[in-house]
């Protein structure tokens, strides 16, 4: 979703003036098991204004289908190091949210995106079923619907290292990181879906 500069500025507006009690009820809200702590959740109304500029390669909805996105990088111009997609000219890979569910390689997905992100060459924002692996991984109570109990059922598979590293970054990412990103000095705002 992009919005005209003028719609984000209505719409950053509306968000800050709720920002504080928005941050209050997360807090009250999470559960912070192990790494997590309350003092790490952002404020989810306050948007980020990355310093990156275009080209930017967006893309968003991968739903667990690590085939379609590994052949989307590829003829996109990305080179997989490992688990960290860097294009040569520089580009900057933007995942748009619901990296999880329904396809059969959504931790594969998510250790892309956590490596990328961890590397400098993505940016992110997260999607409806992001958060609500979000709040499993927070130690909620949710319904493994949707392809979330295979998302779940991929993580616990990983060897225990392995699951609590990742399942750590990808709460710690999922906690910290608003709903939309405002890129390219403020002529492209990026989000899942509608900002109220």
């Amino acid at each position: 979703m992009a919005l005209t500069l003028p719609a984000a500025d209505r719409k950053t507006g509306d968000m800050r003036a709720g920002e504080t009690s928005l941050a209050d009820r997360n807090r009250r809200n999470h559960s912070w098991p192990g790494a997590f702590a309350p003092d790490r959740l952002l404020a989810h109304g306050v948007a980020i204004c990355d310093s990156t500029s275009p080209p930017y390669d967006i893309v968003g909805d991968v739903h667990g289908c690590i085939d379609e996105l590994r052949d989307l990088l590829d003829r996109l111009g990305y080179q997989l190091d490992g688990d960290i997609a860097r294009h040569p000219a520089g580009r900057t890979l933007a995942f748009l949210g619901d990296l999880n569910d329904r396809g059969p390689g959504s931790i594969a997905v998510w250790s892309i995106a956590v490596a990328s992100l961890a590397a400098g060459t993505a940016l992110y924002v997260p999607g409806n079923h992001d958060s609500k692996f979000a709040r499993y991984l927070m130690g909620r109570d949710v319904h493994l619907t949707y392809g979330l109990a295979e998302t779940v059922n991929e993580l616990l598979a990983l060897p225990p290292r392995r699951r609590d590293a990742l399942g750590t970054a990808i709460a710690d990412l999922l906690a910290t990181t608003p709903p939309y990103r405002i890129l390219d000095r403020g002529h492209l705002v990026i989000a899942h879906a509608g900002i109220e």
